[in-house]
């Protein structure tokens, strides 16, 4: 199975899909069917979205739905943390963000220095960068 994340410019809603139910399956997926434990994932996730900044009551919103641009990114951040991939692909991450929402994308890509290639795509940016741990 391949493991690998793959982040959107524009991330899109979807009504209906708890945050905490589309990690919850994805994580069942890369696991090979087998579910992850409902109290440890409960407190990871909750643990991750303070130190995201997201709203604490972002697990059980529907994906993306209401969230603002920086939340939708800080979201995906927070899906990439869950599902810890061996490669992540980020399609300008930066795009539309605040500067304080920037520096959390950032420290959070910052963290996955286990990743063995992460590729970021940018118009802000002169050249894209590929980091190979």
């Amino acid at each position: 199975m391949l493991d690998f994340f793959l982040s959107f410019q524009y991330p899109q809603v979807i009504p209906g899909v708890s945050v905490e139910g589309f990690i919850r399956q994805a994580l069942t997926e890369k696991n090979n069917g087998q579910k992850p434990s409902m109290f440890s994932m409960k407190a990871e996730l909750d643990g991750h979205i303070i130190k995201l900044g997201l709203p604490r009551d972002a697990a059980s919103r529907s994906l993306n739905q209401g969230f603002s641009g920086g939340e939708k990114k800080k979201n995906e951040m927070l899906q990439m943390t869950m599902l810890n991939p061996k490669l992540a692909i980020l399609d300008e991450t930066d795009s539309g963000l605040d500067v304080d929402a920037i520096r959390t994308v950032y420290e959070k890509v910052q963290a996955f220095s286990s990743l063995k290639m992460l590729c970021l795509s940018s118009p802000t940016t002169t050249n894209s960068s590929v980091h190979q741990a």
